[in-house]
């Protein structure tokens, strides 16, 4: 095991107490191992925190003040009762910081609180007012923008361009806007902007948010324009309808665009090596025999709004990277755009004023009902009807349950038939959970240590993993972030295995395993696939599920190879999860702590993981690089605005010593010199910690 510079041979042991000492600034970075609670604890800047922990909202802060900044990590409970107040986002996160925004007072819908992105944009624009009561809203820093995760109970309205409403009656719709439309009570009329007063590009949303067009349909009204069928009025009649209206000033026509994720689909096109893009297309693209140029359109052929798409058809975009090049213009102010990340989707809009193409990488093609999307996975595949009244469920049923009526109780399988990882999911069909809940009763179990799970809140979905070793579903919220009252929740994080395995004597780990470990009879030993047969990537994960590994350790043997330069390791911290990941080049397994607990499902990339390079490219904080140089000689760029305490970690995929990897310190020092780092010499590994604009060698 590595610490920074320190080696250890033997085991790790922290300081074990029976109860936590009174928190100083001194204990800030220390860990404490409470016996009384079966927990570890590391010392904040502010208080003693449970590693891994946080139940999915982060550190909670109660004494927030007006203008204050938002700090990522940190749930804060605002009370806007005695007036309208305004919290500044942090102006350089990084990916993944998430910052959750509570109504404590419930009265955001008489005093707003306004967000501000602190120089970033909030989805596209640069702040967002919330302007209802008791919302719960969490925000998590792309790269390029933050995005909203609202649970389906949120809506805004205020100054920023963006917004999001719901109505459930006549209105005039604003200009950016997206509208959930309730039709439930009848008709309803929506009257556009006026066309004399707007650009071209000015887009509008509208979306049936009960599926109920079909029967109360919404007539959609035009000011000084028309739409494409010659008229000035237009009706919305399908169930489910989710249309955007563009306006075009040349024409004066709102044009129609139906929307699929959030961003229309085009022209389908297939490719397999380089090609020049067209706008309106959507590319699927084969990266598995090499790596694709893509050449977006010259000046001239692209109007504000403008769309194109590109997916990764083969899950291969890691390995062999798509590098997206302007022929006008830029991509979020770059010359380029390397899309790296397996099964991604990105999204190209043009805007005109900036001469630019702005990113969204929100869409998912396979972040629908039946597959593993975005957002945790399913733990259910077989989808039921909508459920109106009490049901009980089979393993791997998904769940669509319609509460719109009267509260339903689902009651799980009985525990003694059931094995560790059988799963099933529960999704709120019409948005009603919070009036008439949704009760999961298991049977002869429990769920994270209850007698039952009340959701009640509106439009969540759950998915549940039973673990025989605990005798207990545990519940993955499925990247909805906002959890039951009846719940603390969970860590968030990622499965890396994918495969459930129980293990309560000595076996032979397989690739993709994650295997849940009883140690209550004694320890255990788990032995690692042969390295001759492993690829860069291939993972697996271990689990106490009985918190008895301080008592009894798990010991994990690799063969023919070493785990990060070790011939053993031994997990010796109770309900510790540890995630490996092979590396050829080096010929190790890497590890990954990735926090005490259990995790969420179907993750197929993760900050953590190594992530394979060949070409130059741009490092990004906490995050793991296995770069290969056989194709020649690699540049890697440092982040131009570094957060204190993040860590970046380069490894050598082969060939280091022929080909060097540079790492450019991008205008920062590194160990307070002005000179950029070579890599050249076979299997290195170097890791740089930032702080205090200086790169520190790990």
């Amino acid at each position: 095991m590595k610490f920074h510079g320190i080696t250890m041979t033997g085991k790790f042991v922290v300081q074990k107490v029976a109860s936590l000492p009174t928190w100083t600034v001194a204990d800030e970075g220390r860990m404490i191992y409470n016996t009384t609670e079966n927990k570890l604890f590391v010392g904040s800047n502010e208080s003693w925190t449970e590693a891994g922990g946080g139940g999915g909202y982060g550190q909670p802060v109660s004494n927030f003040t007006d203008n204050d900044v938002l700090e990522s990590g940190k749930m804060y409970f605002i009370d806007t009762s005695s007036g309208a107040m305004t919290g500044n986002l942090e102006a350089s996160p990084s990916i993944g910081d998430n910052v959750t925004i509570v109504d404590v007072g419930g009265s955001f819908n008489t005093y707003n609180f306004t967000i501000s992105g602190n120089g970033n944009n909030i989805h596209e624009d640069t702040s967002l007012a919330v302007d209802v009561k008791n919302t719960i809203l969490i925000l998590v820093w792309t790269g390029t923008s933050w995005k909203l995760d609202v649970g389906g109970i949120v809506k805004g309205t205020g100054s920023a361009t963006q917004v999001i409403n719901e109505h459930d009656d006549d209105f005039n719709i604003e200009s950016g806007s997206i509208s959930y439309v309730d039709t439930s009570s009848g008709p309803i009329t929506i009257t556009l902007p006026d066309g004399d007063s707007i650009v071209t590009g000015t887009r509008v949303t509208i979306k049936d948010q009960y599926n109920m067009f079909g029967i109360n349909p919404v007539t959609v009204l035009a000011i000084n324009g028309i739409f494409e069928n010659g008229t000035s009025s237009t009706i919305l009649d399908s169930d489910g309808t989710n249309v955007s209206f563009v306006w075009n000033s040349g024409t004066s026509i709102w044009e129609k665009e139906s929307v699929s994720g959030g961003v229309s689909i085009g022209e389908i096109k297939n490719i397999s090596g380089d090609a020049d893009a067209d706008v309106g297309q959507f590319m699927f693209v084969n990266t598995s025999g090499g790596p694709s140029n893509i050449t977006l359109p010259p000046s001239g052929q692209m109007i504000s709004g403008d769309v194109i798409s590109i997916f990764d058809q083969m899950g291969t975009f890691n390995t062999n990277n798509v590098t997206v090049t302007p022929s006008f213009g830029t991509v979020n102010g770059g010359a380029s755009y390397i899309a790296d990340t397996n099964n991604t989707r990105v999204d190209f809009i043009w805007e005109n004023e900036n001469e630019e193409w702005k990113i969204d990488i929100g869409g998912d093609l396979t972040n629908v009902i039946g597959t593993s999307g975005e957002g945790g996975g399913m733990g259910g595949s077989n989808v039921s009807s909508p459920i109106i009244s009490n049901t009980t469920a089979n393993i791997n049923d998904f769940l669509i349950v319609d509460t719109s009526s009267n509260t339903i109780y689902i009651t799980l399988p009985d525990a003694t038939s059931l094995s560790t990882g059988d799963s099933i999911s529960v999704y709120d069909l019409k948005g009603t959970f919070n009036t008439n809940n949704c009760t999961i009763n298991p049977v002869n179990a429990t769920i994270d240590g209850m007698s039952s799970f009340i959701c009640d809140i509106n439009k969540l979905k759950v998915d549940l993993f039973y673990v025989s070793e605990e005798n207990e579903w545990k519940i993955d919220l499925g990247g909805v972030g906002i959890f039951g009252s009846s719940v603390g929740g969970g860590t968030g994080g990622g499965m890396t295995g994918s495969v459930p395995v129980s293990a309560s004597n000595d076996i032979n780990a397989g690739v993709s395993d994650f295997i849940f470990v009883n140690s209550e009879s004694g320890p255990i030993n788990v032995t690692l696939p042969d390295a001759t047969y492993l690829n860069t990537g291939d993972s697996i994960s271990v689990y106490d599920a009985t918190g008895n590994f301080s008592d009894n350790n798990v010991t994990l043997l690799p063969t023919n190879c070493t785990i990060d330069g070790n011939s053993t390791f031994v997990c010796d911290i109770d309900k510790m999860r540890l995630d490996l990941f092979y590396n050829k080049g080096m010929n190790t397994w890497k590890m990954d702590l990735g926090g005490a607990g259990f995790f969420g499902s179907s993750v197929t990339t993760s900050e953590s993981q190594w992530v394979m390079k060949t070409l130059d490219f741009d490092a990004i904080e906490n995050k793991k690089y296995i770069v290969d140089t056989s194709g020649g000689s690699v540049t890697a760029t440092l982040p131009a605005s570094p957060t204190n305490g993040y860590s970046i970690k380069f490894s050598d995929g082969g060939n280091f010593s022929t080909n060097n990897l540079i790492i450019d310190r991008n205008f920062k020092t590194i160990e307070g010199l002005t000179n950029n780092i070579t890599l050249d010499t076979e299997n290195q590994s170097i890791e740089l910690v930032y702080y205090n604009n200086n790169w520190n060698i790990a």
